[in-house]
């Protein structure tokens, strides 16, 4: 039976934007150390890393963002998932030299709004991961969730930032 009655747009959720890359990895593959510390989470770990327009947090937008959520077994290591991001802004050469993304490379991905229900359930109640992320990356995810009315309450998550864990060296997308 259909109905002529109109219908309420409002009620209709906008379709999931999928990663651009999606990869299954089984948590036996990352080695024993790996599997033993998965074994002992109370809590899941997401792993990410950003690429951006620039290093300003506050100013710079999101072009590229890369994470995986890691569980204790049964569930382990869940899809590692990427989306390319359209900034809204143009991608300076000087960013370009650093991570290879370009302009023409994001013209038709989804905007940072389209991709942050999903970034905000993957990342919500779990800790957080990466090199340089209390720095830089959580700063400018936090930003771009306020510039879309959204927020990810990370009060309760701590941080493993591994920057901590190097010697500093100057970033060169060649040596990386």
């Amino acid at each position: 039976m259909t109905s002529d009655a109109p219908t309420d747009s409002s009620s209709t959720s906008t379709p999931a934007v999928e990663p651009v890359a999606s990869a299954s990895v089984a948590l036996a593959e990352l080695g024993p150390r790996f599997e033993a510390f998965a074994q002992k989470l109370e809590r899941p770990v997401v792993f990410f890393d950003i690429e951006a327009t620039g290093t300003d947090p506050l100013n710079d937008r999101i072009v590229e963002i890369s994470l995986v959520r890691v569980q204790a077994p049964p569930i382990g290591v869940e899809d590692v998932r990427t989306w390319r991001v359209c900034p809204g802004i143009r991608i300076p050469l000087e960013a370009t030299e650093v991570h290879g993304i370009t302009n023409e490379a994001v013209a038709d991905a989804p905007a940072f709004g389209d991709i942050a229900d999903a970034l905000v359930e993957l990342m919500t109640g779990a800790d957080l991961g990466g090199f340089s992320i209390g720095r830089f990356d959580i700063r400018i995810i936090q930003a771009e969730l306020m510039r879309v009315g959204r927020t990810l309450d990370l009060s309760k998550s701590r941080v493993l930032d591994c920057l901590l864990y190097t010697s500093p060296s100057p970033r060169d997308r060649q040596k990386s």
